[in-house]
Order: structure tokens, then C-alpha cells, then sequence
């Protein structure tokens, strides 16, 4: 897998509004951000293209991220019966990335 040089982006192939399908939030909306490039190769996984990092990829900052994020809230705040977003970060292993210390 190759990482970004610069160490403050990160590969993502989509980030988009669901509601959630699966586990303890599963009907819930939620924000996904789905990273490119895993090194884990589950068996279990339902997006085995986000194991490579193809050229649809998009290298994004922490702060593209962020403001992709607020835009997808305030385009669906209506439907966070909570008020605040739920995020999950997805497809690559997003642990994995050179920038992941600024997101958590």
C-alpha cells in the first residue's frame, strides 16, 4: 500500500449521508467516509476496492475532511434525531494513515 507524502492527507474514495445498516446503530443516520487503501484484507469485507488505492481516489487534508463533513450534516440535520452527526470511518484502514493523530 502507499501512503500519501504529504502526511497531512489521506486517500478517500467517497464521503457520503446513510442511515446505518448494520450493528448498534443500525437505522440510525450516520456520516461515512470511506477511506482507500486497507492492508487487512478481511474476509468479511463489503467494499474490497477500498483495499487498493486507485486513481479515483481523492487525497484529502483533516480539514477537507472536516468541512465535507459539516456540509453533509448541515444538507441532512434534519434527520440526526440526536442534533449531533454520527461519523464512521470506513473502507481503508483508516488507523493506518500517516495523518490519523489530527482526526482523533
Amino acid at each position: 500500500m502507499t501512503l500519501p507524502l504529504h502526511k497531512t492527507q489521506a486517500p478517500f474514495y467517497e464521503l457520503f449521508f446513510s442511515f446505518q445498516g448494520e450493528a448498534l446503530y443500525t437505522g440510525l443516520p450516520q456520516i461515512f467516509t470511506r477511506f482507500a487503501g486497507c492492508n487487512l484484507k478481511c474476509n468479511y469485507c463489503d467494499t474490497a476496492y477500498s483495499t487498493i488505492i486507485s486513481k479515483k481516489a481523492k487525497y484529502l487534508t483533516v480539514d477537507e475532511v472536516i468541512n465535507k463533513i459539516d456540509l453533509l450534516y448541515k444538507e441532512n440535520k434534519k434527520k440526526f434525531v440526536f442534533g449531533k452527526p454520527s461519523v464512521v470511518f470506513t473502507g481503508g484502514e483508516s488507523l493506518n494513515m500517516r495523518y490519523r493523530n489530527s482526526c482523533i
